[in-house]
């Protein structure tokens, strides 16, 4: 950016070019950006359920992505503000990878409980990857598993290159 003045005066057919890479790199740095504040916000869950949080932020995250978003969500209580928190940044963590690395246009969560335990599922029709290749470079997957065996959990993903990602988390019911 600072040497466009200068190769505008030189050659201002190279200067157009290097000017539209400067537009596509700050609307990619905007993006992460956002990413990145979403992520360090679970603020959102103050004074409401998880699911009232959820019904705000996806919504909105997912228009500031491009993306299109399914959100169901069927609790037959609150959770514990714990479980809360928990749950709410690995929902976090997954949609933010699916709009940093997926390339998809479609995300779905789905939050339930049964008798013995409460299950999340975050889904995209995105390109997918190879589990294998990437384990090296997968700390937000870390995290998420982190946080799920915090909560006496465990987490499953399954993708292929290709075939979009799906993340599903079980968390027992404690008594």
């Amino acid at each position: 950016a600072s040497s466009l003045p200068m190769i505008l005066e030189r050659n201002p057919e190279q200067a157009d070019k290097i000017l539209e890479q400067l537009i596509e790199m700050s609307h990619l740095a905007q993006k992460h950006i956002r990413a990145l504040i979403a992520q360090l916000r679970p603020l959102e869950l103050e004074g409401k359920s998880l699911s009232q949080a959820l019904e705000i932020w996806f919504p909105d995250y997912c228009n500031h992505n491009g993306l299109k978003g399914n959100l169901d969500i069927r609790l037959q209580q609150d959770l514990p503000d714990a479980l809360d928190q928990q749950i709410f940044l690995i929902i976090q963590e997954a949609v933010a990878n699916v709009a940093k690395h997926a390339s998809a246009s479609q995300v779905s969560i789905s939050v339930q409980e049964t008798a013995h335990q409460y299950s999340v599922q975050i889904s995209d029709d995105g390109i997918g990857f190879d589990r294998e290749t990437s384990r090296n470079h997968s700390y937000g997957l870390s995290t998420m598993n982190e946080r799920a065996r915090k909560m006496g959990g465990e987490l499953e993903v399954t993708s292929r290159a290709g075939t979009g990602t799906r993340i599903r988390v079980n968390i027992p019911k404690f008594q």
